[in-house]
């Protein structure tokens, strides 16, 4: 038996109750140990499954809402093309029939009517291409905007290069999304056809940014929850910490 100041520490020595009570403390640690792990990573786990849960519903939300005013682009497309009068003005614009009175001011004055200033809009922008390109007519939200655009060449953008694919493909019309001025824009174009059905044109609708950032945003929700849309041309629309801005 060990015997002097230090000999308490030796387990030897100890009563056979301190070491029954030793034992059963360590064995309730070993098990509560990976109980309280086990708690702690099904409560982590949980968290995560609610985050999910929530951006599944939230981002299926936004997406109808994007799709529905997608849908809303497309029905004022629709409505405006299938008007005989419209398309008869704008087939006699581009082919510069003499037996009219079309004249640009008067397309223009139609886009606003119909496409642009109606409170339930949802464009921003109407311009008409012709068969190269060119701008020949234009309207804007923005007073003065639409004269800085008549006669610019924009043969080479993405708005006009889908158009020429899709009517390649044998649609008439497509949507496209695209960086101008490094802001995101996704524009619907209609190709417009002569009475024999050689082409005459490109009207392309720009869909208005605002009413389309805005069914990104939730402001129910305290804490930072973005959405964000990315197009096939990896084109990334969405809401940023600065307000209204786009990235």
């Amino acid at each position: 038996m060990n015997r002097g100041t230090w000999a308490f520490l030796n387990p030897i020595n100890w009563p056979i109750w301190v070491k029954i009570v030793i034992l059963v403390g360590i064995g309730v640690l070993t098990l509560a140990i990976p109980a309280f792990m086990t708690v702690r990573t099904a409560t982590i786990e949980n968290g995560i499954d609610s985050a999910e849960s929530y951006i599944e519903l939230n981002g299926t939300q936004h997406a109808i809402s994007v799709n529905r005013l997608i849908d809303n682009a497309q029905s004022a497309f629709d409505e405006f093309v299938s008007n005989q009068t419209n398309l008869t003005q704008h087939i006699s614009f581009l082919t510069n029939a003499t037996d009219t009175n079309t004249t640009r001011t008067s397309l223009e004055g139609v886009y606003a009517e119909t496409l642009i200033n109606p409170s339930d809009a949802v464009f921003d922008q109407v311009r008409l291409l012709n068969t190269e390109g060119i701008v020949v007519a234009a309207r804007t939200d923005e007073a003065g905007e639409a004269d800085g655009l008549l006669g610019t060449n924009q043969s080479r953008t993405n708005a006009f290069r889908t158009a020429l694919g899709a009517v390649a493909e044998g649609r008439s019309r497509t949507m496209a999304a695209s960086l101008v001025d490094g802001e995101p824009v996704l524009e619907l174009t209609q190709y417009i056809t002569r009475r024999n059905g050689d082409p005459a044109g490109y009207l392309i609708g720009r869909i208005d940014n605002e009413r389309l950032v805005a069914l990104l945003d939730d402001p129910n929700v305290d804490y930072l929850v973005t959405t964000f849309l990315i197009s096939q041309e990896d084109v990334v629309f969405g809401p940023t910490l600065a307000e209204g801005a786009l990235v």
